[in-house]
């Protein structure tokens, strides 16, 4: 039975109104919590100290990063679940149980906040040019290597051609020297 006012669509609803038996459209996502919820459930869900740095993601976008996190490495001591979140006081990256866990009184950061974040800055620039660099050095590199085994086997070739033009002109020394011989 289909209740006025309360419809759902793209089955994506608001967790918190639903939880209050209210079906709400959900506007968004919480990355950090990982709810769908609607602006203003997510309005007064930032109120809390605890939810203050929480963002909202558009929920197109939510299922995209959703479809990219099997992307994500396994964790090491939680072999089911992906490492998602980065401890920058530690230099650690975890799973949701390791920071739970291990990093409870550190600031954690979700992974693909910190990669959008980085976006665009002359950091990711700088560390995107550096493989192109090597890359470019790599190539170069080897086009002298190649260039240097031409020089080396024509070196060689020469020398070859050295060896036995000496060793034929030694070879008739020889025979000119015996025939002489022969003939006093």
């Amino acid at each position: 039975m289909e209740v006025p006012g309360k419809r759902e669509i793209n089955n994506l609803s608001c967790k918190p109104c639903e939880e209050s038996d209210v079906l709400t459209q959900a506007d968004g996502f919480c990355t950090n919590c990982e709810e769908h919820m609607c602006s203003s459930c997510f309005n007064a869900h930032k109120k809390y100290k605890l939810n203050r740095d929480h963002t909202l993601m558009d929920c197109n976008e939510e299922i995209t990063r959703r479809e990219d996190s099997s992307n994500f490495e396994k964790c090491e001591q939680h072999l089911n679940e992906s490492v998602k979140f980065y401890c920058a006081q530690h230099e650690q990256v975890g799973c949701g149980d390791c920071m739970i866990i291990g990093h409870k009184s550190c600031k954690v950061d979700y992974i693909l906040d910190k990669a959008n974040d980085l976006k665009g800055t002359t950091e990711l620039e700088s560390l995107t040019k550096g493989p192109e660099i090597c890359k470019t050095e790599a190539k170069r590199l080897l086009s002298s290597i190649k260039n240097n085994k031409v020089q080396i086997d024509d070196i060689n070739d020469k020398f070859k051609q050295d060896v036995n033009l000496f060793w034929e002109e030694i070879t008739t020394q020889i025979n000119n020297l015996r025939d002489r011989m022969l003939k006093e």
